[in-house]
């Protein structure tokens, strides 16, 4: 799947003309490929999304330290560190006291085959409310675009945090008598 696959979703959902690709030279594609980047970052950000975790070793920055600290470089689109809990991150860098540095991180793509169905159902609840005015004019569609983008968020979420519990929770059991007839 392409950012124009998903662009082409959105499109299709909000009742607009599908675009040929995201490089187009039609000013909608253009629009979309502003707002794509935009759109993902933000709902990236939302959560630490399960598909979005990884585990990586960090490059140490040789002859600089920070307050006697260790200085690691950055990997790129580092949304959060997970763990370990004692980092800090300084500008371009991470700070910590080991020599070496292992951590647990939220990073974002912009690549869709990189992305569960929770996060890329969430993506395009937000990227059709984005581009709803930009695609047909219609403020009144844009509007109710982006209410229910906020519920259906908020149910991605939910999925994905049950997603990384591996369960649903239990439904809890009534007590006999519960209902007084």
């Amino acid at each position: 799947m392409t950012l124009t696959d998903i662009a082409n979703i959105a499109l299709e959902d909000i009742g607009a003309k599908a675009i040929s690709s995201i490089d187009g030279d039609d000013v909608l594609a253009r629009k979309i490929k502003r707002r794509l980047p935009i759109t993902i970052s933000e709902v990236s950000t939302k959560r630490n999304w399960s598909c979005l975790l990884k585990t990586m070793l960090c490059s140490r920055v040789e002859g600089k330290s920070f307050d006697g600290r260790n200085l690691f470089n950055k990997p790129r689109g580092l949304l959060k560190i997970v763990a370990p809990a004692l980092v800090s991150i300084e500008g371009d860098y991470i700070v910590h006291h080991n020599e070496s540095l292992k951590i647990k991180a939220s990073i974002i793509s912009e690549n869709p085959d990189e992305w569960d169905e929770n996060l890329r159902g969430a993506i395009l609840s937000q990227l059709k409310a984005d581009i709803a005015f930009l695609a047909t004019g219609d403020i009144k569609l844009a509007g109710q675009l982006k209410q229910m983008a906020e519920r259906e968020i908020q149910h991605y979420m939910r999925n994905d945090f049950y997603k990384t519990k591996g369960k649903r929770p239990k439904q809890r059991i009534l007590a006999e008598g519960h209902f007084v007839e």
